[in-house]
């Protein structure tokens, strides 16, 4: 006979740990966007790196990439070589992309649509 009980703790335990991870996101970003606050005020700069960066966006750092060589994307730094994105700049540009439900435009981080090559003449 099928146990309703345990079927329905499973479903529990699931919520329970999506529940966590969000509440683990939430606050990690409300800590990013302390950081941002106090940057402001003191007129400093907190780097994060191209990883971090993709991260908080929620995309690779590859596409990243992609937003740079396009000209678009969140300000970043190229200091050595290396590609850094101040928190501020990736915070303001996570919030340039939120849409209301109503909103038909959307930015280039939410949807990806490759380019075809061009046919080439022979």
């Amino acid at each position: 006979m099928f146990n309703l009980l345990n079927f329905a703790s499973v479903d529990i335990d699931a919520f329970a740990a999506i529940l966590d991870k969000a509440r683990q996101a939430h606050n990690f970003l409300k800590s990013l966007m302390e950081i941002a606050a106090e940057n402001k005020q003191t007129h400093t700069y907190t780097l994060i790196s191209q990883a971090d960066a993709a991260t908080i966006l929620g995309k690779t750092p590859a596409f990243l990439g992609v937003l740079r060589h396009r000209g678009s994307g969140p300000n970043f730094y190229k200091i050595g070589g290396t590609i850094s994105y101040d928190i501020n700049d990736v915070l303001n540009y996570l919030e340039s992309c939120r849409h209301t439900p109503t909103t038909t435009t959307m930015c280039e981080m939410c949807v990806f649509i490759p380019q075809k090559p061009k046919p080439t003449r022979s």
